[in-house]
C-alpha cells in the first residue's frame, strides 16, 4: 500500500482543479469588467473632490491609486500567469516546510507502523498462540490509524478550503480595490492563511508520530525482550492518541492565529520568501508588495 494517501490526494484534488479551473477564469473575466467600470466611478468621485477642495495632492493620489488597481487588475485577470503563480506559491508553502508532501508524511507512518507491529509481534516467543504480540501490534496500529484518519480527515479539508478559496481569488482580490469591501478580502486571505496553517501544524505533528516510532524500532532492536512487550505497545498506542488530539486541536486554533493580523501575515510571508529567496515565486512578491503598501 505504499503511495495510498499520495494517491488518494492526487485523484481527489485533481478531480476538484478539473472541475473548478474553467469557473476561476469566467470568474476572472466578470470581475474584470466590474471593476472597470468601478475604476471609472472612482476617477470621478476623486475628481469631485478635488473641485470641491478636499484633495490637497489629487493627481500623486490618483497616480498611485491607478498603480495599484492597475497591477490588482493583473491578478485579477490573471495577466502572463500571475494568479496562478501567486497561488500555486501559497500552496506550496504547506509542503516545503517539511521539505516533501504533506500527504507522504501519512504514507511514511503506515510504512513505520507495519515495521514496528512486526516487531512488537516478532517478540512475543509463545510456542502456541503469541497472545501478548498481537495484542501489542494491534495497539501499534490503532494508535497509528487514529493519527493517519485525524490527519487525513483535516488534510483533506483543508486542501479543500484551499481549492475552493483559489477559485474564488479574482472576486476576493478584486476587493482589495476598494477600502469598503476591504474586509472581504481580509477575511477570504485569513482563510486561505488558515487552511496553509494548518496543513504546516498537522504534517510537523504527524512527523514527530513517525520519529517516535522510528526510536520505538531502534530501542526494540537493542532490547529485544518479551516482558516489553505490552508497554511498547501502549506506548505506541498513547503517543498515537496524543499525536491525534494535537492535530485536531490545531485545527481548531489555526484559523484564529490566522484571522488575528491579515496585513501582518502579509508582511511576514513577504520577509520569509525573501530570506528564503525563493525566485521561482517572484510573482507572488509583486501581490505581496502591493497587499504591504496599499
Amino acid at each position: 500500500m505504499s503511495g495510498f494517501f499520495e494517491k488518494f490526494n492526487n485523484e481527489v484534488v485533481s478531480k476538484i482543479e478539473e472541475m473548478t479551473k474553467p469557473l476561476q477564469s469566467q470568474f476572472g473575466q466578470d470581475m474584470l469588467s466590474l471593476l472597470s467600470a468601478g475604476i471609472g466611478v472612482y476617477i470621478l468621485w476623486v475628481g469631485y473632490q478635488t473641485l470641491a477642495g478636499k484633495r490637497q495632492t489629487p493627481l500623486p493620489d490618483l497616480a498611485w491609486d491607478l498603480a495599484k488597481f492597475a497591477i490588482i487588475l493583473t491578478f485579477v485577470s490573471n495577466a502572463d500567469g500571475y494568479l496562478t503563480a501567486a497561488m500555486d506559491a501559497i500552496k506550496s508553502m504547506k509542503d516545503g516546510f517539511l521539505g516533501k508532501p504533506v500527504w507522504a508524511t501519512l504514507d511514511t507512518m503506515w510504512s513505520t507502523t507495519q515495521l514496528l507491529a512486526d516487531k512488537v509481534y516478532a517478540m512475543d516467543k509463545s510456542t502456541y498462540v503469541s497472545v501478548e504480540g498481537g495484542i501489542g501490534s494491534m495497539l501499534v496500529w490503532g494508535g497509528s490509524i487514529l493519527i493517519m484518519a485525524v490527519a487525513a480527515v483535516i488534510y483533506m479539508l483543508a486542501d479543500v478550503t484551499m481549492q475552493l478559496a483559489v477559485l474564488v481569488a479574482p472576486i476576493f482580490i478584486g476587493c482589495y480595490m476598494f477600502g469598503f469591501t476591504r474586509v472581504m478580502f481580509n477575511n477570504w486571505l485569513g482563510i486561505l492563511f488558515s487552511s496553509v496553517l494548518t496543513v504546516i501544524f498537522a504534517g510537523v505533528l504527524v512527523k514527530i508520530g513517525t520519529d517516535f516510532q522510528t526510536d520505538m524500532i531502534s530501542q526494540i532492536s537493542k532490547e529485544a525482550n518479551s516482558t516489553n512487550i505490552l508497554t511498547m505497545g501502549a506506548m505506541a498506542f498513547v503517543i498515537g492518541v496524543l499525536v491525534a488530539v494535537f492535530v485536531w486541536k490545531s485545527f481548531q486554533h489555526c484559523p484564529a492565529i490566522s484571522g488575528a493580523g491579515v496585513e501582518g501575515h502579509c508582511r511576514g510571508l513577504l520577509c520569509l520568501l525573501f530570506l528564503l529567496e525563493l525566485r521561482r515565486e517572484q510573482k507572488l512578491y509583486l501581490l505581496l508588495g502591493v497587499l504591504v503598501l496599499a
